[in-house]
This record gives C-alpha cells, structure tokens and sequence, in this order.
C-alpha cells in the first residue's frame, strides 16, 4: 500500500514538473517575439499570428 502511494505522489510531482517547464520553455520562448502568447494545460503554447487569433506554436512560422 505504501509503495502504490509513493507511486502516485511521484507521477503527481513529474507530471506537475512537466507542465511547469513546457510553460516557461513557451515563455522563454515567445517573450521576446512581440507576440501575445499563453500556456495552457489542455492547449499547450499558443501564439498569436497575424490576425489577432491564437494558435498552436507549431503552426507558427516567422518570416523575416
């Protein structure tokens, strides 16, 4: 029983972790871009694009 907690504890803390790096890796990022940005857990980085509309970083492409 006490291994099955210990267990859970541990996903709860690398999970939590992991969301916590992938927002600053959005942050880290976009900060300096000039674009609006946000993080989400259910979205993930988004970021805006030419129209005002937020989108998924992976669809975003700078031309310069």
């Amino acid at each position: 029983m006490n291994n099955i907690v210990g267990i859970i504890i541990a996903i709860i803390i690398l999970t939590s972790l992991g969301y916590a790096i992938s927002a600053l890796e959005c942050s880290a990022k976009w900060r300096d871009s000039g674009r609006k940005y946000e993080w989400s857990i259910l979205a993930g980085c988004r970021v805006e694009d030419g129209n005002g509309k937020l989108i998924p970083e992976a669809n975003i492409r700078d031309i310069q």
